[in-house]
């Protein structure tokens, strides 16, 4: 794959649950098995770049997302302390997507085209409670845009040419 960060981010750890260490985690990953018990992830506050290893000592599911306990995190007072940190894991654990499918960072950077005009690039992958949607950077400046990332208007996806294809009147 091109274009791999070091770290993939695969949650946001949340409030603390419960008195016993538990904290809800926003997951950023389709694969709940990341929070398992025994999981070996890696943590950092938003931005700083030291990230440190940490073992999941006990995962669950529940309705707003992943319940975990990191090993030494026993009071909520210490989970506390985790709220707002992220967790990786580290780029030669990702698994190549489906075909059709797409991790954000290899769309960034990609050039989108309406036919054969050059519409902006890619500046990253991101989700609305309704689809995703590229945002992209116009070409020849301006405010970014957005572009729903749903089959009726993403045509084609080439990484190789780092090339997206939408409808020629999509923008118009």
């Amino acid at each position: 794959m091109k274009n791999v960060p070091e770290w993939i981010a695969v949650g946001r750890i949340g409030r603390p649950h419960g008195t016993g260490g538990e904290v809800l985690v926003r997951s950023l990953t389709d694969r709940d098995e990341r929070f398992a018990r025994g999981s070996e992830l890696f943590i950092s506050q938003p931005g700083e770049g030291t990230k440190q290893p940490v073992k999941v000592a006990s995962g669950r599911k529940s309705a707003k997302g992943p319940l975990i306990r990191l090993e030494g995190y026993t009071t909520r007072e210490q989970a506390r302390e985790l709220n707002g940190r992220m967790l990786y894991i580290t780029a030669s654990e990702l698994a190549m997507p489906e075909d059709g499918s797409y991790y954000g960072f290899q769309l960034e950077g990609c050039t989108v085209y309406a036919g054969e005009r050059l519409v902006g690039i890619v500046v990253k992958l991101a989700e609305s409670r309704a689809n995703a949607f590229l945002e992209v950077e116009p070409e020849g400046g301006g405010d970014d845009f957005a572009i729903p990332f749903v089959k009726e208007v993403i045509l084609s996806v080439d990484l190789e040419r780092q090339r997206i294809e939408i409808p020629e009147n999509f923008l118009e």
